[in-house]
């Protein structure tokens, strides 16, 4: 037994002592401290304090009794046992353990933790706690009257800190506002990774209306995490969502995700199945000996799912979902050799009726290839040739024929492609079908196999220290063999030289600055000839986009396309890359950043002078930053296509942060042509801006403006709140654009645990203040 000391709180007043039995040292300090004999009860009175075994039970007043080793306190109670504490306007406790019944109570049970209260409030242990008619949330804000982004209400509940909890008759409430109803869920009250419940999801607008959802985390090991998410769609029911995390080893891993609905509104006008589903899968493998394994995997049920949903809107711009599974390796002191071999596959995206041409497309099933860079050789290296190698085997597989599937449609005219146009439900509306033209997407008539062999051999010349003149020569030999037309050969001969030069100057600045300029003055000649070129299979027909400008500036560009129609060609190019810096040498240049190219390209095969393209990317002191390319037709004297974009980051102004434009133009004299179907051409204007309120409040605004018909294409305009703990945004976006017309929709998204750290907007903000610029 160890003495109680009972000390007045007043400054040297007296001290009144007693003995209490306890297991463990105690001392109570009040303001008035008085015994009653009968019950053996002590009564303290203002600012009592009773500290044990490194808990503190405080209040106004308190009343212990040493028969029943019980007690009760009133006003302001307050417990803190640790990182835990807890707050009641009365509780009735054991002295020995201060475990009791709080009533009216709030509990905080550390910084990461959950903030719990209720009409009552049981502790049973240190870690131990049950929950009538009350309430939890792991989000901090400060601000009092400010509503909770998130909470769930309940009936009853048992807390286990550091364990896991169990509530029964529950609300899920955002913003206060009740939203889904569970009879009972389980979830984690501790910072480890562990099975349980998530924050819930709520999203307003767009297509799918009012979405909720409540994730299910599953630890279902160390190295194994499940996320299931059921969610309830306003427009088209519920829908599950379950995602897969893993590991395998130190550096093997990878993820999938996949979802399903069934969907209340089909099969409707647009004919989408009742059942519709998305599978997204990635993974990479560490394998023996160096070897090295992907797989991306991406399937959805049919083509309209990716409008409908959210889940992968990034890839709604694409003509095909492509996937691919391939296993890679480098052989050779320095990488020079790299072997790759796989599988690939596409799904056409581009005729959401029900109507899309899957079984017609060719995929490369399997696909396998070997490249050996320019490098030393034994038995060259005397003669200072340098030789390079690229081979690749490629099997293209078709499932139906695709004169079967539209038997009315056209041969194109070199009956290589069914010319039924880009859509076939509009049927002879469709102006693409039977134009002679291939347009993506076209079935191609033939399956079968390809194999390239490709040496090359280069002689570097050094002449002197002033130039560098390295010439080339090779031959791609391509094997066909062709489900119409057998075997095959086609030949491609090239050859080429690259003259160039580099000069380089320096200044010197005050304050150790320096400025550099880098001038490489080039020419380069191309000459490649096809032989036996109609008469092979086209399993890669030529890019419906011209690459004229990207090909002028890389001439292997040429040499590596990958397609079964190469053009003959005949091209001097004569130009300059310049690089200009300036900075500290030591520190980066960071005052300026300059890349700036020209150069002009004649075809001696084709009539005119030939083509000017002109570009450069810039950063000046990350206050302007901007980028711009043209590519000029001397023959025609018309500009082919152009861009220009720059961004300007305005300095702080008092409350006014991060303020910011952007501008931009992009024209495009000949289209694609699949987007012959829709406009003549681009000549499009793009303007945004927006700035940020002391990092809480974030406004934005974009706009695309064409200058052909003087219409807006779109425009958009953003503004979200941030709470102060930042826990959670909320806000909306307004938007109008032509093919959806003019919608409303609500951002709200809970983005921490009210620690105060990291950018509350996350990814929107970057996208929204033009940060992938």
């Amino acid at each position: 037994m160890l003495p109680l000391l009972l000390g007045c709180a007043l400054a040297a007043g007296p001290v009144w002592a007693g003995r209490l039995d306890s297991g463990e040292p105690v001392e109570i300090s009040a303001d008035q401290l008085a015994w009653a004999e009968e019950g053996e009860v002590y009564v303290a009175d203002g600012d009592v304090r009773i500290h044990q075994a490194g808990r503190t039970l405080s209040a106004d007043w308190m009343a212990i009794s040493l028969l029943t080793r019980r007690g009760v306190a009133s006003g302001d109670v307050r417990l803190i046992d640790g990182d835990q504490v807890a707050e009641a306007s009365f509780m009735q406790f054991d002295f020995d353990t201060l475990t009791g019944v709080m009533f009216e109570a709030d509990i905080d049970t550390g910084a990461e933790g959950f903030l719990v209260s209720g009409r009552e409030l049981r502790r049973e242990s240190e870690v131990d706690y049950s929950v009538c008619e009350g309430g939890f949330t792991s989000c901090r804000c400060p601000e009092e009257d400010d509503r909770e982004p998130w909470r769930i209400e309940t009936r009853d509940a048992d807390l286990e800190l550091g364990g896991y909890g169990q509530a029964r008759n529950s609300t899920v409430e955002v913003l206060g506002v009740p939203v889904a109803w569970l009879p009972w869920m389980l979830f984690p009250v501790k910072t480890e990774r562990e099975t349980g419940l998530l924050l819930p999801e709520v999203a307003f607008g767009g297509r799918a209306g009012m979405q909720l959802g409540l994730p299910f985390f599953w630890a279902a090991r160390h190295d194994v995490g499940v996320i299931a998410t059921p969610t309830w769609d306003e427009n088209r029911g519920f829908k599950g969502d379950l995602g897969v995390e893993y590991l395998l080893g130190e550096r093997s891993g990878g993820q999938i995700a996949g979802t399903y609905v069934r969907d209340e509104t089909a099969p409707g006008p647009r004919r989408v199945p009742a059942n519709r589903w998305a599978v997204i899968a990635e993974h990479d493998q560490f394998l023996p000996r160096d070897w090295r394994a992907r797989v991306d995997v991406k399937a959805i049920s049919d083509n309209a799912f990716l409008d409908d949903f959210d889940e992968d809107a990034v890839y709604r711009r694409d003509l095909f979902l492509r996937s691919q599974a391939f296993a890679f390796r480098s052989f050779g002191p320095s990488g020079r050799v790299g072997v790759v071999g796989g599988l690939h596959h596409a799904d056409d995206l581009q005729n959401p009726l029900g109507l899309d041409r899957d079984s017609t497309l060719l995929n490369r099933l399997p696909d396998a290839s070997v490249r050996v860079l320019p490098g030393p050789t034994p038995g060259l290296a005397r003669l200072g040739v340098v030789p390079s190698f690229d081979t690749r085997f490629s099997y293209f597989q078709q499932r139906e024929n695709p004169v079967s599937v539209d038997p009315a449609a056209l041969l194109g005219p070199d009956r290589t492609f069914l010319d039924a146009g880009i859509d076939p439900a509009r049927g002879a509306a469709d102006p693409t079908r039977g134009d002679g033209l291939f347009q993506p997407g076209e079935p191609m008539l033939e399956h079968g196999s390809r194999l390239t062999l490709h040496p090359r051999l280069a002689r570097p010349i050094s002449l002197g220290r002033v130039a560098e003149l390295v010439p080339e020569v090779g031959y791609a030999e391509t094997l066909y063999d062709g489900s119409a037309r057998g075997f095959a050969e086609r030949g491609i001969a090239h050859a080429g030289a690259d003259l160039r030069t580099r000069l380089i100057g320096e200044l010197g600045l005050a304050d150790g600055r320096v400025a550099q300029h880098r001038l490489e003055p080039f020419v380069r000649y191309g000459w490649i000839h096809t032989r036996n070129q109609p008469a092979t299979p086209v399993f890669v027909p030529a890019s419906a986009v011209v690459q004229e400008r990207l090909r002028q500036l890389d001439a292997e560009n040429y040499v590596l396309d990958p397609s079964d129609r190469i053009p003959d060609a005949n091209r001097l190019a004569v130009g300059l890359d310049n690089a200009f810096r300036v900075g500290n040498r030591v520190g980066g240049f960071d005052r300026l950043r300059a890349d700036l190219w020209l150069s002009f390209q004649h075809d001696f095969d084709r009539p005119g002078p030939g083509r000017l393209v002109a570009g450069g990317v810039a950063s000046l002191r990350g206050r302007l930053e901007g980028r711009a390319s043209l590519s000029w037709d001397a023959g025609q004297g018309a500009i082919d296509e152009g861009l220009l974009e720059t961004r300007v980051n305005l300095p702080h102004a008092g409350w006014l942060r991060s303020p910011y434009l952007l501008a931009g133009y992009r024209y495009l004299r000949v289209p694609p042509r699949i987007a012959a179907l829709t406009q003549p051409g681009v000549n499009q204007l793009d303007a945004g801006a927006g700035f940020r309120v002391a990092d809480r409040l974030l406004v934005g605004y974009r706009i695309a403006y064409s200058l052909d018909d003087g219409s807006r294409l779109t425009q958009s305009g953003t503004v979200l709140y941030a709470s102060r703990c930042r826990c959670f945004t909320l806000g909306f976006d307004l938007v109008e654009d032509r093919t959806r017309g003019l919608y409303f929709r609500v951002r709200y998204s809970i983005t921490g645990l009210g620690d105060r750290t990291g950018d509350p907007f996350g990814a929107v903000g970057r996208l929204l203040s033009g940060a992938g610029f």
